[in-house]
């Protein structure tokens, strides 16, 4: 029997400057608003959260929004745009997945097309979860190796390195007049 989901708390998120050509905010609430107009379900909150993190503990958005989710009986289903959008990491997922059960509730991943109503959605679910932690490790790898290269050319990956500046992508020694400056400065305000 499944069960007529009425009222439902939705979560968006971006976590770079980079997404919001293909996946803005602004286009995931609008892609949820819909499906949710031609399924009759009611939207009680927006979470909206903008960051990245490596699991749900450095996503405060994400913690109210799942707190509001488990302790509204009146609630019965979690929709995203996209199930990474929720989870980079597996573990995560798989305690969601088990929680749902728990409170008979219910997740919807529109462009996942993931719907928990349907029993055959949980191979679909982990899989993706699976395919998003993946997808999140292959952008630390690139990123890493982006830096190393970086680096290895003699560009300054960022930061803030005492008594330099950064000039054209590379660090410059900051001219002693100026280091006096800030010497005295950092003086009188510490």
């Amino acid at each position: 029997m499944q069960i007529k989901i009425k009222k439902a708390i939705v979560y968006v998120r971006i976590s770079t400057e980079k997404q919001l050509s293909n996946t803005s905010i602004e286009q995931q609430i609008l892609a949820i608003k819909e499906f949710c107009q031609e399924n009759g379900i009611t939207i009680v909150t927006i979470y909206i959260e903008e960051g990245s993190a490596k699991s749900i503990e450095g996503r405060p958005e994400f913690i109210k929004m799942y707190n509001q989710f488990i302790g509204n009986e009146d609630v019965n289903c979690l929709i995203v745009y996209k199930l990474d959008r929720a989870f980079r990491n597996f573990l995560d997922s798989i305690f969601f997945w088990n929680k749902l059960g728990d409170v008979n509730k219910h997740f919807i991943s529109i462009a996942d097309n993931i719907n928990t109503q349907n029993p055959d959605s949980k191979t679909s679910y982990y899989i993706n979860a699976y395919l998003a932690e993946k997808e999140r490790d292959n952008i630390l790898l690139r990123t890493s190796n982006g830096m190393k290269a970086k680096a290895e050319k003699g560009y300054f990956n960022g930061g803030v390195v005492f008594g330099y500046e950064s000039v054209s992508k590379k660090l410059r020694i900051v001219p002693s007049d100026v280091y006096c400056k800030i010497k005295v400065v950092l003086t009188v305000v510490w």
